[in-house]
């Protein structure tokens, strides 16, 4: 019989265990490191972006919390906090400004639409990424497709703005069984014009966030114009519905906020602290114009079986 030997007794767990264990211990190890400290730039200090930030600290767990050292500031706060191991900025006003002073750390875009992200090109020598607000092209389509099944000229009126977004769009009508009747504007002066042109031509007008064709001076003329012609619009906001668009499907600041917090934690978690490739949101909601559908002798179904739909057809485009 072999003696006990006191002082000698070793620990075995199993690989599974030893796997759980090491998954336990991870966020100690981390939260040795100490807090990340990461700095979030508004382009205003308005409803919109509060909502956004309080969404995304009450998004946050615990373990999270206590690793993030989360900054808020607002544009045109002087001086901003320097020793930032990542720079978030939520719009165009807060990224313009991050952009003005060279810097090599990371950056992450967000809450602005795809289209502004690329013209203001970040450098490619700065590590980053970015959050949409607008949708992915085949999220618009699907909308058409869900309200308005019947629905196969899709109009769409671009301006050299949203040029970049097209291709994808194009592709995204393909699959879908689509045809997308684009007209180039390149000034506003062309707008009655192709009016003219385009909406006889058209099932439904997508409206995509193109402050070149959907603007102050342009915005009352083009939704009259599509009443008129008895032509729904499919939008990219709730305001647009509320000016005159039939629906729109949109991300809300919470929303935002909500996909932020996501992304920060795994970006907080991954070893080599890598950001994720540009993207459009996860989360999104509808919204119908029930008084201009009645008026338009159209049956819009509620929004969550819309919303259900496009989820559907999502998968099924993944499938």
């Amino acid at each position: 019989m072999t003696p006990h030997r006191p002082g000698r007794a070793r620990l075995r767990l199993r690989p599974g265990r030893l796997l759980a264990l090491w998954l336990l211990l991870l966020p100690l190890a981390q939260a040795d490191e100490g807090p990340h400290q990461v700095l979030l730039l508004l382009s205003a200090d308005s409803p919109p972006y509060r909502e956004l930030a309080m969404a995304l600290t009450a998004s946050l767990g615990p373990v999270e919390q206590r690793q993030l050292d989360l900054r808020v500031r607002t544009v045109g706060d002087r001086p901003l906090p320097t020793g930032n191991d990542l720079v978030v900025t939520a719009g165009v006003r807060a990224l313009r400004q991050v952009l003005e002073h060279p810097d090599d750390t990371p950056l992450l875009a967000t809450f602005l639409p795809e289209a502004s992200y690329r013209r203001l090109h970040p450098p490619a020598s700065r590590p980053g990424s970015a959050l949409f607000i607008d949708q992915p092209p085949s999220r618009y389509l699907d909308l058409v497709r869900a309200a308005l099944p019947r629905a196969r000229h899709i109009g769409l009126i671009a301006s050299p703005y949203s040029q970049p977004l097209l291709p994808a769009l194009r592709r995204a009508a393909t699959r879908r069984d689509l045809v997308l009747r684009i007209e180039p504007l390149e000034s506003e002066r062309e707008l009655a014009r192709l009016i003219r042109r385009l909406f006889p031509r058209s099932d439904a007008l997508l409206a995509l966030a193109d402050p070149g064709v959907y603007n102050r001076r342009t915005l009352k003329n083009l939704l009259l114009a599509s009443y008129r012609q008895g032509l729904p619009v499919i939008g990219y906001s709730r305001s647009l519905v509320r000016a005159g668009a039939l629906a729109a499907v949109y991300t809300t600041p919470s929303q935002m906020g909500l996909q932020l917090a996501e992304t920060l934690s795994a970006w907080m978690r991954d070893p080599g602290h890598a950001l994720p490739p540009p993207r459009h949101p996860d989360y999104f909601v509808v919204d119908v114009n029930r008084p201009l559908a009645r008026a338009l002798g159209l049956a819009i179904p509620h929004e969550s079986v819309l919303m259900d739909r496009i989820t559907r057809f999502e998968k099924e485009g993944r499938g």
